[in-house]
Formats: C-alpha cells, structure tokens, sequence
C-alpha cells in the first residue's frame, strides 16, 4: 500500500464523482492532502518531502538551519512593513487641501 495505488484509486473515485466535465477542467488538488492522512509511510516517516507525489531528497540547503533563521527573519520584516504601510494608509490628513 506504500506505493500509492490506494490513494490513485482514491483520487480517480473523486474525479469520478466529480463528473467528466469538472475532472477533465480542474487537477485534484486534495491528492496530497489525502495522501497524508491516509498512507501508512506517512504517518511512520517526519521530513519526509515530496514532489509531484513522489519522494525525494531533501537539498541540503532547503534543511540549514541558518537559511531557516534568515527567511525567518525576512519574512518577519516583511510582515513589519505590511502593518507599517496599513497604519500608515488608514492615517488621514487634517487640515485643509492645498
């Protein structure tokens, strides 16, 4: 059951219930998500990463803790200027127009 036939069965059902029109316009985008809660290695493996349903290697600097702390801290600034620009945009001027 490891090698996903289950959950490919599983998604075709759901593609089937969707009709053909609706399965042939729109990919299934609960493929990993069922293949998650439902398959055995996942519930055994942590870190597992995969790509196109398929396992694979994690590249070293995707898993360095320092290139986590820096997009950390980037994404950090980034949400910093994000409230700064609302506060800044809700702020309405007082006195007349020029």
């Amino acid at each position: 059951m490891g090698d996903g036939t289950a959950l490919s069965a599983l998604v075709a059902a759901i593609r089937d219930l969707r009709g053909p029109k609706q399965a042939e316009v729109r990919p299934v985008p609960e493929g990993p998500a069922l293949y998650l809660c439902c398959a055995e290695e996942a519930g055994r493996a942590t870190g597992m990463y995969r790509h196109l349903m398929q396992r694979e290697s994690v590249l070293p600097y995707a898993s360095d803790p320092g290139n986590g702390a820096r997009l950390w801290e980037a994404s950090e600034n980034l949400v910093a200027q994000t409230r700064e620009h609302r506060v800044e945009s809700t702020v309405k001027p007082t006195g007349d127009p020029p």
